[in-house]
């Protein structure tokens, strides 16, 4: 059957529904989401990290429990929520056991509980940083330049940061990465440097041994949306922090995590869910190919009535070729001789 351009169109929309259904089932809107591809996702950190590294995505804080912890860093940007105290308990043993825990956060009041539950000192400070002298396109996005010699600053002579916070890094922690030193705390919000405001270089990124693994606190998780990516050398650091062999991103308590991806990793992470859906999936077929046989014989009756209309149809046509070639037969002689002509046979009948 050939299709006509109102079933060309009718195909399109329906294509262009389903795929509209698809991407909004597999993206996010959430900000800092590792499934969210707009400016204040982490879309292309996520797949920064798939190049070089195994990547698990964790669904609840008790996940962390089925996790390796050596050569294993768990990223948390901006947690909504606290950690209940069974996601807490699972994420400090992750860390006593050797993993490495990167947390990053700014305003939110959810990142300090979390470093306090799993031993760390440092802190987030809460307060916006601003650079008057080394910043991007306003103070309020201040150039991070005092790097540190360390492993997670190898080819990074600068961070780009956006509105970030700073860190009190604890007394045995370890300072990565700090402002110029003419960052400033604008601790009366009102965008301006005041008397009472110090000029100094602030931490941004800190490190401190907590057990056997390790803690990373980051004063600006916008370091890793998509948009800073390119800024600065904020792809070096991010590639450098994601050196593990195993990267997992902590959504748990940050959401974003669309529907249709929920249905892949459980899938993925569930054998129970695997054999129901290949259980289901053989029922449909079995309810198919049952199916089949009344739809079958459907289309044999209808085939049957239009083989009836062909033949009537056939029938006066006969009739009228007799009549016009033997005017002075009566009607019961040509109706005779018109269905002996025409009537079917019995094995086409029997078909």
């Amino acid at each position: 059957m050939r299709l006509g351009t109102p079933h060309y169109v009718l195909v399109f929309v329906v294509v262009g529904l389903l795929l509209g259904v698809v991407w909004a089932g597999s993206t996010s809107t959430a900000a800092f989401g590792g499934y969210n591809p707009a400016w204040d996702g982490s879309s292309d950190a996520r797949a920064l990290a798939e190049e070089t590294a195994e990547v698990a995505i964790l669904r609840s804080g008790t996940a962390y429990d089925d996790l390796a912890p050596e050569n294993t860093t768990a990223i948390v940007l901006s947690p909504e929520e606290q950690y209940d105290t069974p996601s807490a308990s699972a994420v400090r043993a992750f860390v006593q056991e050797g993993g490495t825990l990167v947390v990053a956060g700014d305003f939110d009041t959810s990142a300090n509980p979390l470093l306090e539950s799993v031993g760390a000192d440092s802190r987030i400070d809460g307060r916006v940083l601003r650079d008057e002298r080394y910043h991007g396109p306003t103070p309020a996005m201040p150039v991070a330049t005092n790097v540190t010699d360390h492993p997670y600053t190898a080819s990074v002579d600068r961070l780009a940061l956006n509105y970030p916070s700073v860190v009190n890094p604890g007394a045995n922690a370890s300072v990565v990465v700090s402002s110029s030193s003419f960052g400033y705390l604008d601790t009366n919000e009102n965008e301006a440097l005041d008397d009472s405001e110090e000029l100094r270089s602030y931490p941004v990124v800190v490190t401190e041994r907590v057990g056997a693994g390790r803690v990373v606190v980051i004063s600006d998780p916008s370091l890793f949306i998509n948009t800073m990516l390119e800024r600065g050398d904020n792809r070096a650091f991010t590639t450098n922090v994601f050196g593990g062999e195993t990267v997992a991103f902590d959504y748990s308590h940050q959401g974003g995590v669309p529907p249709l991806t929920v249905v892949v990793l459980t899938l993925r992470e569930s054998v129970l869910a695997q054999l129901a859906v290949g259980l289901g999936l053989t029922i449909l077929a079995a309810l198919l190919i049952e199916g089949r046989v009344p739809l079958e014989a459907i289309r044999d009756r209808i085939d049957r009535e239009h083989a009836r209309e062909r033949a009537e149809v056939k029938s006066e046509d006969v009739s009228a070729f007799i009549e016009e070639e033997h005017p002075e037969w009566d009607d019961d002689e040509v109706e005779r001789l018109s269905q002996t002509i025409t009537l079917p046979s019995r094995n086409e009948e029997n078909e």
